[in-house]
């Protein structure tokens, strides 16, 4: 005796796809895994440095108000980069800007790893590129 719901779709009359005329899985595409790979690691990276950043300041200068406007600042750019890139995209190649953020990111970062440089780029008089000093 069949079940309703094998029935069902043959009393309708919906017709059911063939097996083989389903879609590949994107986990097999070495594309979408690389992108999807480079992309976790590209946000883990970013959340890191959220927390990173201003437990730096708080660290070096020992002020929870200058740690405060890190963060701040973070938010404040996080705002304009997006309406600004919103706006980009409707005009300019999606393709490029994605392979043009990815690669931006991490030269802002590295270059905040360079003493002097990186830190007079957040904040020029907050925190010193010596912890010693």
């Amino acid at each position: 005796m069949k079940t309703r719901s094998e029935t069902g779709a043959q009393e309708s009359g919906e017709v059911q796809p063939a097996p083989e005329a389903r879609l590949p899985s994107l986990w097999r595409s070495a594309d979408y895994a690389n992108w999807w790979t480079s992309n976790t690691l590209s946000a883990l990276g970013t959340s890191v440095s959220a927390i990173a950043y201003p437990l730096l300041v708080l660290y070096t200068t020992g002020s929870v108000a200058q740690a405060g406007l890190i963060s701040a600042a973070s938010l404040l750019r996080a705002l304009i980069t997006t309406l600004w890139g919103g706006a980009l995209a409707d005009r300019i190649s999606r393709k490029a800007i994605l392979v043009c953020g990815q690669w931006t990111g991490p030269l802002i970062a590295g270059l905040l790893g360079v003493p002097g440089a990186g830190i007079a780029l957040i904040a020029p008089t907050a925190v010193s590129p010596w912890p010693c000093t």
